[in-house]
């Protein structure tokens, strides 16, 4: 593959009018591009025509070949491929990254992606993968000028192609390093840039895969994609954070779901305790969890009969979920009572954000997630309000398990002014400050914010900012205790890594994880009280804007 792939790149210089550093700047078409990453791969395609309408038979069975792949998408409703027009930039970038296996995390440096890209906005579509690119080496770095959404050039693709070739070369070489010798005698600790098969227990795990997959009785029984799944998930696990898991296709689409108010389920939030117990951190606002009495802390012990000591939090989610109207059973351990609940699965949408205010002029708002839209639904109803005649705000972050960073971030700039530290992020990999860049259009209002042992992850860096800053005052119960940050690794078959990269610090320097945020004015939320239809902890607060 490689010298073909090389063989393809001096095609492609050739083109160029004196020098290899003076590239080409005429744009290819997409059809062409198309044909130069697939043949590039050796990849044959199979089939003869498509659906596509427009194509020449000689792009076709490419085109087919790229649909199977998941590269691309057919729209009958829009069925037409104009092969002649380029990609932008930014797409072929993708498209070649996602043929070639390269994941592009979701976050990234966006202090080192203004120092690379300087005429770049680090919150714009393009940018995760455009970062992702220049890692790999696959855009010019000595570009004076890169434009994501320019037609892509022939002295792109050149530069792509060579500089994808190089890579591959580096991994190669890491793959022929010779492995050290063992010595048992000795626990070794990963160096950094450290290699997989420069470990001396390399070759023990292909020994392992090679039995399995040969010699094991059943075989034919066996699922290659079922073993490498759960290596992966074992190589996770052995990490020992509950918050960093691997997620096959079905449960990271889940997840997706979530933070996009689209659930499938009984709408409650998991996560693991340090005892390796499944816990509940929130039930959603409404949800079927909710409605049934789950409560935040509630240690899940079986679910369907089955005791689920020992189970992954994968495992326990691909238990719980299900088709809407199906039943799932669940015995709780709630302090020292044991308890039973059937529950019928549903299918969920959940407003991120849901407002009101009051007939003498306070502002309740309820955050349920921190998702895609929150932020913007959130300065929507601020929007919406004249905050010079708002006696008070409520922020209701109550069972909310937390979601998007900056999602938090932007929702502190409504009260923080431009240059407020939100939090602190501190890593092997990251060492950044997140600033408030917002309106602060709320920063003079009387705001308080209510949370309970459900209130986790950007919930908490949320209340912790505003606090910190003499902002707000917190009322009710002590938070989760999640003073982590997760990165999310998308792969090409849609399967993905949470991975805990950082922990972030309050204002002040505090990292709340598994203590919590302690409220100024403690209020308890009893099931007395739900039962009664009161809500002490949203009197309180209205009591004390009233006064």
């Amino acid at each position: 593959m490689r010298m073909k792939k090389l063989i393809l790149v001096l095609g492609v210089l050739l083109l160029l009018p004196s020098s290899v550093f003076a590239l080409s700047t005429t744009p290819v078409p997409r059809g062409e591009f198309i044909k130069i990453i697939l043949d590039a791969n050796n990849v044959v395609p199979a089939a003869t025509e498509t659906d596509f309408e427009g194509v020449s038979p000689e792009l076709a069975p490419y085109l087919e070949e790229m649909r199977k792949l998941g590269l691309i998408y057919y729209n009958a409703y829009s069925p037409t491929f104009n092969e002649e027009r380029p990609f932008a930039l930014w797409r072929s970038l993708s498209l070649l990254m996602k043929l070639e296996g390269i994941p592009v995390p979701i976050t990234f440096d966006e202090a080192k992606f203004k120092e690379v890209f300087p005429t770049l906005v680090p919150g714009a579509f393009y940018a995760p993968t455009m970062f992702r690119a220049y890692q790999v080496g696959l855009v010019d770095p000595f570009k004076q000028a890169i434009w994501p959404i320019n037609p892509t050039t022939e002295g792109d693709v050149a530069i792509m192609l060579a500089n994808l070739a190089l890579y591959e070369d580096k991994i190669d070489q890491a793959l022929d390093t010779p492995n050290p010798s063992i010595n048992d005698n000795t626990i070794s600790p990963i160096q950094p840039n450290g290699s997989l098969t420069n470990s001396d227990k390399y070759p023990i795990l292909l020994d392992v895969w090679d039995k399995i997959t040969k010699e094991y009785v059943d075989k034919n029984k066996l699922s290659e994609d079922d073993l490498i799944f759960g290596a992966i998930e074992g190589l996770v696990n052995r990490v020992g954070d509950p918050y960093s898991v691997f997620q096959e296709p079905e449960v990271a689409a889940a997840f997706q779901n979530s933070l996009s108010n689209e659930i499938q389920g009984i709408g409650a939030s998991l996560a693991l305790d340090d005892a390796g117990n499944v816990v509940i951190v929130s039930p959603l606002n409404d949800s079927p969890a909710e409605r049934a009495g789950l409560r935040p802390g509630d240690v899940v012990n079986s679910i369907d009969g089955k005791v689920i000591t020992n189970f992954t939090l994968v495992e326990v989610v691909r238990l719980i979920q299900g088709e809407p109207g199906t039943q799932v059973r669940l015995v709780i351990k709630r302090g020292s009572s044991v308890l039973n609940f059937t529950i019928v699965r549903e299918r969920i949408s959940v407003a991120s954000v849901v407002g009101e205010v009051t007939a003498d002029d306070i502002l309740i708002i309820t955050v349920n997630n921190f998702g895609f839209g929150t932020a913007s639904s959130f300065a929507s109803f601020v929007n919406q309000t004249n905050a010079g005649n708002l006696n008070g705000v409520i922020i209701d972050l109550r069972n909310n398990p937390g979601g998007f960073l900056d999602a938090a971030v932007d929702i502190a700039g409504n009260f923080l002014a431009k240059g407020k530290v939100v939090t602190r992020l501190v890593g092997p990999t990251v060492s950044e400050t997140e600033y408030s860049t917002g309106s602060a259009k709320l920063a003079n209002v009387p705001t308080y914010v209510l949370m309970n042992k459900g209130s986790a992850s950007a919930s908490e860096i949320l209340a912790a900012a505003l606090h910190d800053h003499h902002q707000a005052t917190l009322i009710g119960e002590t938070s989760f205790g999640k003073g982590t940050v997760q990165e999310i690794s998308t792969y090409l078959d849609s399967s993905s890594l949470k991975l805990t990269i950082a922990k972030w610090l309050t204002p002040s320097g505090i990292n709340i994880h598994g203590t919590g945020i302690k409220p100024d004015i403690y209020v308890q939320y009893t099931d007395a009280d739900r039962t009664a239809g009161v809500d002490p902890q949203l009197n309180k607060a209205l009591n004390e804007i009233r006064n």
